[in-house]
This record gives C-alpha cells, sequence and structure tokens, in this order.
C-alpha cells in the first residue's frame, strides 16, 4: 500500500481525500494543518488515522511514503522542497508554484533526489481528456487551427480569501485559467508569442484575464478566466474540418461533441439564389445550421469513477509501483512551461507577488 499524507484542510483537501477512497493500492495515513482543531475535524469527518498540527510534523513522518499539497499557492514551493528533501514524494496543486523559477527549483531537486513529482492538474487524467487526446492525435477535425476556453466563477470579494489575496497568490489567472492554459499546451505544445490583459481589482490580483498563445504554425489559443461572473466553462478545439467540445464544467468534464464540418453555409456570389436568402434570415439561418448538423455531431459521456480525483491520485500510485519519478501523462517539463507562460501574462499586466522571488523560509509552520 502506498500511504499517504494531506497538507491543508480545505475545499481540494477534502475532495482529494475522499477520492483516495476509491484508489487501488493507496490508504490515507495523515493530515497535516496549522492548527490542531482543523487537522483533527478534518480527520474526524474522513477517518484520517493521524492529525498533526502542523506541517512539518507530517512531513517528518516515516510512514507516509506520498504527500499531496493542497495549501494556498504560495506555499507550493516551500512546501514542495521541504517534502523532497525528507524522501517524500510529491503531488502538488496547481499552479504548481508561484512562478516558473521556482517551479524549475522544484523539479531539480526531485530529479536530483530520484523522487516522484507531479502537479496536480485532476483534469488531465479524467477519462474523457483521453478520448480528446486521441481525437485530435487521430485528425478527427484535421489540423487544429484554434482553441478557445473560458472559465469564470463568479467569487464573493473578500479580501482575506486566496482569490483575492496577493500574498496567498490569488487571482484568476492562477486560480483559474492555468486549467485553459494546461489544456492548450497539453493539445498544441508550446507556443512562440504570450499575450495578457487583465483588469486588476482593488486587492492587485487579476479578476479577470485573457491570454492568447500564438504557434508557429499559425494556431491561436484564446483562454479567458474571471472571479467576476460565470464563464462558458467549456472549451472549444477548431480544425480543418471539424470542431471538438469539451462541455461544462471544462476543470472535471464528462462530455465531448465532435462535429464534421462539411464546408461553409454562404459561399461564393454565384452560389444558388436560395443560400443568398438563407444567408439572409437569422431564422433560416438557424434553421438550416441545424438541419446541416443532423448526423455529423457525435456525443460521447463518460462517466467516472469516485469524484473525479482519484483518477490523478490512481497515476501516483501506477508511477510509483513502476519506479517511475514523472509521469508521462503529466510531465514535469510541461509544467515548468506553463509557469513561463503565467508569468509571461503577468508581467504584461504587472502583478508580482510578495516574496515570489525569496529564497525558501527557515520553518515550516
Amino acid at each position: 500500500m502506498i500511504s499517504w499524507g494531506i497538507l491543508g484542510t480545505g475545499y481540494a483537501a477534502g475532495r482529494f481525500a475522499d477520492g483516495l477512497k476509491s484508489v487501488r493500492g493507496a490508504r490515507l495515513m495523515a493530515v497535516g494543518s496549522r492548527r490542531q482543531s482543523s487537522a483533527r475535524q478534518f480527520a474526524g469527518l474522513l477517518a484520517v488515522p493521524r492529525a498533526y498540527a502542523s506541517y512539518s510534523e507530517l512531513i517528518r513522518d516515516k510512514d507516509i511514503d506520498v504527500v499531496y499539497i493542497a495549501t494556498p499557492n504560495s506555499s507550493h514551493r516551500d512546501l514542495s522542497l521541504y517534502c523532497l528533501n525528507a524522501g517524500k514524494a510529491v503531488l502538488c496543486e496547481k499552479p504548481f508554484t508561484l512562478n516558473h523559477a521556482q517551479a524549475r527549483e522544484v523539479v531539480d531537486l526531485a530529479r536530483r533526489k530520484h523522487l516522484f513529482c507531479m502537479e496536480a492538474m485532476w483534469t488531465r487524467f479524467l477519462p474523457v481528456m483521453r478520448d480528446v487526446r486521441k481525437l485530435i492525435d487521430n485528425r478527427d477535425i484535421g489540423d487544429v487551427q484554434l482553441l478557445i476556453a473560458g472559465i469564470g466563477h463568479a467569487v464573493h470579494a473578500d479580501a482575506q480569501s486566496r482569490f483575492f489575496n496577493r500574498a496567498l497568490g490569488g487571482g484568476a489567472l492562477l486560480d483559474l485559467g492555468v486549467y485553459g492554459i494546461s489544456l492548450a499546451c497539453h493539445l498544441l505544445g508550446e507556443p512562440s508569442r504570450v499575450t495578457g490583459r487583465a483588469i486588476l481589482g482593488p486587492t492587485g490580483v487579476d479578476e479577470q484575464c485573457s491570454v492568447i498563445l500564438e504557434y508557429a504554425k499559425g494556431q491561436l489559443a484564446a483562454i479567458t478566466a474571471s472571479l467576476r461572473t460565470q464563464g462558458p466553462n467549456e472549451a472549444v478545439v477548431m480544425g480543418t474540418n471539424g470542431r471538438l467540445r469539451i462541455h461544462e464544467p471544462l476543470i472535471c468534464p464528462y462530455r465531448i461533441s465532435l462535429e464534421k464540418l462539411q464546408g461553409q453555409t454562404v459561399q461564393s456570389p454565384s452560389a444558388p439564389r436560395w443560400r443568398s436568402i438563407i444567408s439572409r434570415s437569422a431564422v433560416l439561418r438557424r434553421l438550416w445550421l441545424a438541419l446541416n448538423a443532423v448526423g455529423r455531431v457525435k456525443t460521447t459521456v463518460r462517466s467516472f469513477r469516485g469524484n473525479g480525483y482519484n483518477y490523478e491520485a490512481q497515476e501516483v500510485v501506477r508511477c510509483l509501483e513502476s519506479g517511475k519519478t514523472e509521469s508521462e501523462l503529466m510531465p514535469l517539463d510541461g509544467t515548468i512551461g506553463v509557469m513561463k507562460i503565467l508569468d509571461d501574462a503577468r508581467q504584461q499586466w504587472g502583478l508580482s507577488y510578495p516574496g515570489e522571488h525569496c529564497q525558501m523560509s527557515p520553518n515550516v509552520n
């Protein structure tokens, strides 16, 4: 059995702990918090054997093989380094760290120590995403030209909330936009240019943002994220002869639709007169598009076991049992590449986080 420890007692920690129940070869051994009361409450609700009043106590527990880090963004780098230095494998929540330099530091240490390390981008491991990857690789929509992804949730603007607190690494990009950017990198690779715009709120973090990724072969990816409003929470990948829709909710999808395209509705000026009539009528145009789509849209639904968090945990167990130090599905170089894009975008709108370039703090509380 692979023994797990969880750092943090928030929403993601609770969901992950629940997901571990359906992971073969895994057992949850301990939870660590900055407060004994939080650790004990979490352990009581989820039947966790050991509850620690500090992160350091859990990290020093010799019975734990791998640590899931579900603390605020600002602590990811320090806690990852501490875990690795203690000989623990690491699964760290997204965003992996605050910036590219911190990510590189964690990855370099993991590789020097030959320890497993992975970003907890749980979306990547859900069953329907295997279908997405296969359809793209098989060119079912032809050559990919454009990807559009939008994620938004109306979050109450609380300066102390992790979403709006600069000291905790808050903002729409790191908490929500990272999903769309990770998806674009997974499907299209490394972009040649990054362009970002954002609306900074009273606390200094980006409450809304948009990032455009340009690629050497002319493809584009447009990612939006918002803490102010409910977004479409889906993605559409468009190719030369089809498009693929990853339906809401994008962070944990279970349904996709593949649509084959057979030319444009409005053709050249020499097209038949009935096409011209259709093009001038919104009602007729919608009806024509609906009729034209019959038989060309194929929807796939992939239900998943557990609550979805179990799939990334199962990948960690698989890798550890196989002696692997990285996952082929979520490689560390890919995580570093995503962090570089986040840095490029933030630099364009002038957002930095307190202490993100400082050395590791001497203590873990």
